[in-house]
C-alpha cells in the first residue's frame, strides 16, 4: 500500500490559478483531470500552462492538456464498496501530497462519500481505493469547517469513464 501512495503522489498537481489553487491528478501523459469548479482563465501546473479540453458542471469535472512527463493511465475502479477503504492525494491550502485516508460511507445520487477528512483545495483529488485505481474525482465538502469536520464528497468512476468518451 505504501508503493500505491507512492504512485497516487507522483500522479498528483496543483492546479493554480489567479483566484486560488485546486488539487488535480495526472489520467495519462499530458493529461490532467480535475473538478470542473476548478476552472479558471489562466491556470498553471508547475509554470505550464494548462488547456482545458472538456469542462462540465454536471458531472463537475474537467480534462486538461499539460505537460506531465510520461505516465501510463490511470486505472478506472470497476466499483465501489460501502465500506471500504479508500485515500485521496490532493493539495490543500497549496501542500501538494497530502494524504487522507478512510472509508466509502454512502453510495448513490451520483456520488461517492467518504468519511476521508478533506479542507479547501481538495477539490479535483483523486480517491482511490486500495489496489490504487480511480473511484473518483472530489468536488464538494460537506459538514461544517469551524468544528473541523469535512468530510469529501466524489464523483464516481462509471461518470467518469463515460466523461472520458
Amino acid at each position: 500500500s505504501q508503493y500505491l501512495i507512492e504512485q497516487a503522489t507522483k500522479r498528483n498537481v496543483l492546479l493554480e490559478g489567479p483566484r486560488g489553487t485546486c488539487s488535480a491528478v495526472v489520467y495519462d501523459t499530458n493529461k490532467v483531470l480535475s473538478a470542473g469548479h476548478c476552472w479558471e482563465e489562466l491556470m498553471h501546473v508547475s509554470g505550464k500552462v494548462v488547456k482545458v479540453l472538456c469542462k462540465e458542471n454536471d458531472p463537475d469535472l474537467m480534462l486538461m492538456e499539460v505537460e506531465t512527463g510520461k505516465f501510463s493511465k490511470l486505472k478506472l475502479a470497476g466499483q465501489a464498496k460501502l465500506g471500504e477503504p479508500v485515500f485521496y492525494v490532493g493539495s490543500p491550502m497549496d501542500h501538494k501530497g497530502t494524504l487522507s485516508v478512510g472509508r466509502v460511507n454512502f453510495l448513490g445520487h451520483g456520488e461517492i462519500h467518504s468519511d476521508t477528512l478533506a479542507l479547501n483545495g481538495f477539490s479535483g483529488s483523486a480517491l482511490y481505493n486500495m489496489k490504487g485505481e480511480l473511484l473518483g474525482i472530489q468536488t464538494q465538502l460537506e459538514g461544517t469547517q469551524s468544528f473541523g469536520q469535512m468530510f469529501a464528497v466524489a464523483v464516481p468512476f462509471f461518470q467518469i469513464k463515460e466523461f472520458l468518451k
